[in-house]
């Protein structure tokens, strides 16, 4: 028998055999059939001998569900179809990336296209209430025999996700407000800070490199030990660079960037570290204040109100209005295909930046004061300088002398460092002496102590005083355990209001007083504030009156009455109480910013908050008193202790003050507040200069030119 021909027996016994054979083969293919609808019937969401709208329904359901294994079953199985668990594991992976939390379907529609039945839907992908993420496709409708089924798509998750593709979450970094002048001077800015940077090779000698760095810089060995660690651990990840050395914007002397460049591997990165950056330096550190690196409580309020940044305002405009400067991180979610490369953004909410604040605030009369205090003022010298509009409260310029360079707290700094910008040999640099001075007013008082007396009807204008005067001292009548009540000079004329104001004489305003009485007096000063803060955007001390536990004697009065006792003032406390002569008897809010503002990738302003003129104290001087004592401030300045103010063109107001302290009085606070008067103009200028009683305070040539700045 040839064993490459088949061989069929016609035997009966071999008939019965086949037989047999072929009836087992049938009734294992019915058990198999019958085992394979069955499982297609306990199949959840989708089942065989269902209706086209059935299927598109349970696949609806299943999506809803997130229950992608169901939904898998809906589908038709054979040619260009997927494994049901890539389905499953890309329809996970969607999830997981994106954060979603619920999933709906929207937009159901079957229809035709093209001759096919298709299901058109939107599948939406909630991440929480925070964002969305949809995704449109259609499906083509498959009939199989009785069955129905929807065909794959690749895209009917997410448009262009495949097998191996990945979803990345990237932060949206918004930027800090900016700060500008009235005529829109940048005053601070964001900016990128001088970073010394070490490049990554292998033939790097890390060691020596940070040596010479340290030398030249100054770095601790605490930092090497820093620098070197995130070295090694660039070299094993394969990075570029290493950060090693920060120097604040514009504090990097050229001649040490040549030595750090003259170092193999060594840059100087313009453009790496973010900072805050303050242009001016010290002719604004006052008034902008300073923002740096925040603390452990103060990131974590940060977090509580939804900044993500480590940047918080410490002192001036940038602590006052942090909530309204800080931005908003934005963040994107993008899709990227298995080789990495860039496929398209899903979902973007962008970041949203601070506002920008505007300052009232005129640049170049800012630098004409700052001129002017620096350049006049000696080493011994502190003092203040305040432009004001005293009938809208705008302050123009304001200088608090000595000053300090906002950009070296950008990074932390050594306590000698910190030291030196807070103690008494350095007159504290630190200190905002506009708004934290708190200085014995001296004369600059005295209007406001006689008024209640004119109001009150306890003297008139040409009241004279009644009592004799022998070289210049006067001792008051009834019980008298001190020293006499004392003046500068011998007016020239009888001593009534008018002669008084212009000789800034302390006998006639103690005798006011000793006649008002304390109650009268004391109500009066609280009612112009002395004893409260004044509202302004920056933070103010609170103003003495007496402190508390003092013998509240006539004595006391007496030195109250022209300015001394336990009288404390701020400056600018001292500029709103003055405003009183140019607004009908109202004392206005002084305003340092102008307006707050939101901008929009398009550019569309939105304005927070526009300045408002606003009165913090009312009815504080009757017209008539007004009138009477401003006719008197302006004699102060034509035949009085302020006429080196007189400038041509010009017709001022004013009130000089001076203040001596220490125990043996060799120190002095100088004053002098002066105004345009039946001008078309507003302004108000206050100086006070503190320092040696024999050193020339200026006062008077600082607001001269400062009245005189722009005429």
């Amino acid at each position: 028998m040839n064993s490459g021909t088949a061989f069929f027996s016609n035997h009966p016994f071999d008939r019965i055999i086949r037989f047999m054979k072929k009836a087992v083969r049938n009734f294992i293919l019915i058990i198999t059939s019958s085992v394979f609808l069955l499982s297609l019937m306990l199949i959840p969401g989708c089942t065989s001998k269902r209706t086209a709208s059935e299927i598109c329904d349970d696949f609806v359901q299943s999506l809803r569900l997130m229950d992608f294994s169901s939904a898998y079953s809906c589908l038709w199985n054979r040619t260009g179809s997927i494994s049901r668990d890539s389905f499953v594991n890309n329809a996970k992976a969607i999830i997981d990336a994106l954060g979603i939390t619920s999933i709906s379907v929207r937009d159901t529609e079957i229809g035709i296209e093209k001759g096919y039945d298709v299901f058109k839907y939107t599948i939406d992908y909630h991440h929480g209430d925070e964002f969305t993420v949809s995704n449109t496709a259609s499906l083509y409708i498959i009939q199989d025999g009785t069955n129905f089924f929807l065909k794959y798509n690749k895209d009917m998750l997410l448009k262009d996700y495949r097998t191996g593709s990945k979803i990345t979450r990237t932060t949206l970094t918004g930027n800090r407000g900016e700060i500008f002048t009235s005529d829109k001077t940048a005053i601070a800015v964001n900016d990128y800070s001088e970073t010394v940077t070490i490049a990554v090779a292998e033939e790097t000698n890390i060691n020596v490199v940070l040596n010479r760095i340290a030398a030249i810089t100054g770095m601790s060995a605490e930092d090497m030990v820093k620098v070197r660690e995130r070295y090694n651990s660039a070299v094993e990840h394969n990075y570029g660079e290493v950060a090693a050395y920060v120097y604040p914007k514009g504090k990097l002397p050229a001649d040490k960037r040549e030595q750090l460049e003259a170092i193999d591997g060594v840059y100087i990165n313009d453009h790496l570290t973010p900072q805050r950056y303050y242009p001016y330096r010290e002719l604004y550190a006052h008034i902008v204040g300073y923002a740096s690196t925040a603390n452990e409580e103060q990131i974590k309020s940060l977090r509580e109100q939804g900044f993500e940044t480590d940047i918080i305002g410490k002192t001036g405009i940038e602590a006052r209005y942090d909530s309204l400067l800080q931005p908003k991180n934005g963040f994107a979610y993008r899709l990227y295909n298995p080789d990495g490369q860039f496929v398209r953004t899903l979902y973007e909410q962008a970041a949203v930046n601070g506002a920008d604040i505007i300052l009232t605030i005129d640049h170049t009369l800012q630098q004409e004061g700052y001129y002017l205090m620096s350049s006049q003022l000696s080493k011994k010298q502190t003092g203040v300088s305040i432009v004001m509009d005293p009938v809208t409260g705008y302050v123009k310029e304001q200088i608090s002398l000595p000053s300090f360079d906002p950009n070296i707290f950008s990074f932390p700094i050594s306590d000698a460092e910190y030291e030196q910008l807070t103690n008494e040999e350095s007159l504290a640099p630190l200190v905002n002496r506009v708004t934290q001075g708190l200085y014995p007013p001296g004369s600059t008082i005295k209007p406001f102590t006689v008024t209640p007396a004119l109001e009150n009807g306890i003297v008139e204008r040409y009241s004279i005083f009644p009592y004799k005067i022998k070289n210049n001292q006067w001792i008051p009548s009834g019980t008298w355990y001190w020293d006499p009540v004392t003046r500068n000079e011998t007016p020239d004329a009888d001593l009534h209001l008018d002669t008084a104001i212009r000789f800034s004489d302390n006998i006639y305003f103690s005798w006011v007083a000793l006649q008002m009485g304390g109650d009268m007096f004391m109500d009066y000063m609280k009612k112009i504030g002395i004893g409260e803060t004044v509202p302004f955007d920056i933070g103010v001390a609170k103003s003495n009156l007496i402190n508390e536990g003092t013998d509240f004697n006539r004595k006391m009065l007496s030195d109250m009455s022209f300015g001394h006792g336990e009288l404390l003032l701020s400056p600018i406390q001292i500029a709103s109480m003055y405003s009183v002569f140019r607004n009908s008897g109202n004392m206005v809010v002084p305003r340092l910013v102008e307006k707050i503002s939101k901008y929009d990738s398009e550019g569309n302003e939105d304005v927070l908050y526009q300045a408002t003129k606003e009165y913090w104290k009312t009815n504080v001087m009757q017209t008539d008193t007004i009138d009477l004592l401003t006719y008197s401030l302006k004699r102060v300045v034509t035949n009085g202790t302020a006429k080196a103010l007189k400038t041509e063109g010009l017709t001022l107001a004013a009130k000089t003050g001076t203040a001596l302290k220490g125990d043996n009085k060799k120190q002095k606070i100088a004053w002098v507040c002066t105004w345009y008067q039946d001008m078309d103009e507003e302004r108000l200028v206050v100086v006070m200069v503190d320092g040696p009683r024999s050193s020339n305070d200026h006062r008077h040539d600082i607001a001269k030119v400062l009245l005189r700045y722009g005429h």
